[in-house]
């Protein structure tokens, strides 16, 4: 009772007028769940991806930066599979295809590398790491689309801050099986398998979720005529042509959406640092595995508070500043962690961990709650999977390419204790980028307010 009373509050400003209201109701609960499995399966494996890919293979830190090079294919991938959702109306289809080839990378990553042939730096090893960037880049965007779209549709000021508590949720049940099944189950700190089977756990109540979704939501993903005319804050679905890839993605790059996803690059640069490195820094200086998923659940906790203030902030200042503001704080973690202090114990290091946790948080939701509002604003129904897949290849994939240079030319082929000082100078530099994005976003709103 309080679950519902109180949670889903947001949910019930639909007034019960028919049985069509009715139906909203459930169906932005069906959402909130099946996002809330979904994001917990992604989240028990995507922050121990890299440390799983060296632990099962002999590849290095050097390598690895390798692979994030790699990464920008993503960007093709993401916008190829969005469109696809969005050419087809069968978003939360193509996000099960996309769920069910990142399981079965996940599977050949955990057990099958030997078999394989591809445990050394290589074709195969990159041909791996592209499939698993590629299914992931697919499924994240697809997901958020059809949250944002019901829930601005048909829920209240509150109800897409709602649902993006399934993705804080689902980080935390995300990185609490792991732990789990490590000590219950392997007993062991230095096991990675544990995120395979708790990945396994999650995906069996997500499957299900997920085709039941995509025969529940069909009619929102395939308008009637009489929808095509209403307008999306900036972006009318009237006269809609016979759009292809190519039309989509210029019409996209040529608005000021194009200037959003400029700084979203960039904010991704410290962000995939920070992602792909932070167990590694964690790990070398605790020597125990841990402390990194105790920051990772932290972390999500004060974020189950910004994100339901995220709307409130909305209607004073804007999407736009929300983004900003929500940069600014990644870029206090980055800094922090590039002249992190190696001299003090191991409770003020904890502690100073544990407090950089809160401004990640509202990094990680503004950021993202932003920019996934004005996706919504710039971009009709039409085109908005296509929209939000770039938005992901931008903050997921051109970005790694950048914090893969930097890596490559940075951190040495392992990083212990006794040469941590690459690795710190490593964020450093990624932090540089976000200030260009923030640089970015001020000139956007300068240009806005001369118009």
């Amino acid at each position: 009772f309080f679950f519902n009373s109180f949670f889903f509050a947001p949910f019930y400003k639909i007034k019960i007028k028919t049985q069509t209201h009715i139906l909203m109701r459930k169906i932005l609960k069906w959402v909130w769940c099946t996002d809330f499995f979904t994001y917990s399966c992604l989240f028990s494996i995507q922050s121990y991806i890299k440390p799983l890919l060296i632990s099962n293979s002999e590849i290095k830190c050097k390598e690895t930066s390798l692979l994030d090079m790699f990464t920008i294919l993503r960007m093709v991938t993401a916008y190829l599979f969005t469109y696809l959702g969005d050419k087809l109306h069968s978003r939360y289809f193509i996000a099960i295809f996309c769920l069910l080839g990142y399981a079965l990378v996940v599977t050949s990553i955990t057990f099958l590398l030997p078999f394989l042939g591809a445990q050394e730096f290589g074709f195969k090893m990159i041909l791996v790491n592209f499939f698993y960037e590629a299914f992931e880049s697919g499924l994240l965007p697809l997901l958020e689309t059809m949250s944002v779209t019901v829930s601005t549709k048909y829920g209240g000021k509150y109800a897409y801050a709602t649902m993006r508590s399934a993705l804080v949720l689902g980080r935390i049940s995300g990185h609490l099986l792991p732990v789990f099944y490590n000590k219950v189950i392997f007993n062991n700190d230095k096991s990675n398998r544990n995120h395979f089977f708790a990945m396994v756990t999650w995906a069996s109540f997500a499957f299900p979720l997920l085709i039941t979704m995509h025969r529940k939501c069909k009619f929102i993903e395939l308008p009637a005529q009489t929808e095509l005319s209403m307008k999306c804050g900036r972006a009318t679905d009237a006269k809609i042509v016979q759009e292809n890839v190519l039309r989509n993605l210029y019409e996209i790059l040529h608005s000021e959406y194009f200037f959003i996803l400029l700084s979203i690059l960039l904010f991704g640069v410290y962000k995939t640092a920070i992602v792909n490195y932070q167990s590694l820094f964690t790990n070398t200086i605790f020597n125990d595995t841990k402390f990194t998923a105790m920051i990772y659940i932290f972390r999500s906790l004060p974020e189950l508070f910004t994100t339901m203030i995220a709307p409130f902030f909305e209607g004073i200042i804007g999407n736009l500043w929300i983004i900003f503001i929500g940069g600014v704080c990644g870029l206090i973690k980055t800094f922090v962690y590039a002249y992190y202090p190696m001299n003090w114990s191991v409770s003020a290091k904890v502690f100073l961990f544990l407090a950089l946790e809160i401004p990640k948080a509202i990094f990680c939701d503004w950021v993202c709650y932003g920019a996934t509002k004005m996706t919504e604003f710039y971009n009709p129904m039409y085109r908005r999977a296509t929209a939000q897949g770039l938005f992901n290849g931008f903050f997921n994939g051109g970005c790694a390419f950048i914090s893969g240079i930097v890596g490559y030319f940075t951190l040495g082929d392992q990083i212990t204790l006794q040469n941590i000082q690459n690795l710190k100078n490593f964020f450093f530099i990624c932090g540089c980028f976000g200030i260009a994005g923030l640089v970015i976003l001020v000139g956007l709103y300068i240009y806005q307010n001369g118009k």
